[in-house]
């Protein structure tokens, strides 16, 4: 009979060099996932109020734009509001945000998918840029959307 015992075997066997090189890539992998995950763009939800330049080349007085915080299974979902005045319209829309393309935490840049209550004002795809002070709303190449956050 061998005079080993089968914790003798688990460490050897378990903790070997090999053993963990085979598991850090899967570990690493996970880290990354989970950062991708939990780095939705919470800072997009607010008031954001469209900037003078923008009205005056979209002949409008004052554009406001709300995005409420992320809802649904995966924190994807957002609902939001657009006012245009004076008298100009105002609508509701959802959104659903796609992963964040950004390597800075503290900014955004997503493709987005719109759904307008009534009539569409830009296309069912955009892309949303934010630093967290501006916004910036690109649809079908074209600027939708350019302001600043509205404390």
């Amino acid at each position: 009979m061998d005079d080993y015992s089968i914790t003798d075997t688990f460490d050897t066997e378990l903790f070997n060099t090999n053993t963990i090189y085979y598991f850090l890539p899967y570990a690493i992998l996970m880290v990354i996932l989970f950062i991708i995950y939990y780095s939705r763009p919470d800072y997009l939800k607010g008031f954001w109020r469209a900037s003078e330049e923008f009205c005056d080349e979209a002949g409008v007085d004052s554009i406001m734009l709300y995005i409420s915080e992320p809802g649904g299974m995966l924190g994807r979902a957002r609902a939001g509001y657009i006012i245009m005045g004076p008298d100009l319209g105002h609508q509701g829309f959802d959104l659903n945000v796609g992963v964040n393309r950004s390597i800075s935490p503290y900014s955004c840049k997503c493709s987005v998918g719109v759904t307008f209550d009534d009539d569409p004002l830009w296309d069912d795809k955009v892309s949303i840029t934010s630093d967290g002070s501006t916004l910036k709303i690109l649809s079908g190449g074209k600027l939708a959307f350019y302001g600043h956050r509205d404390f």
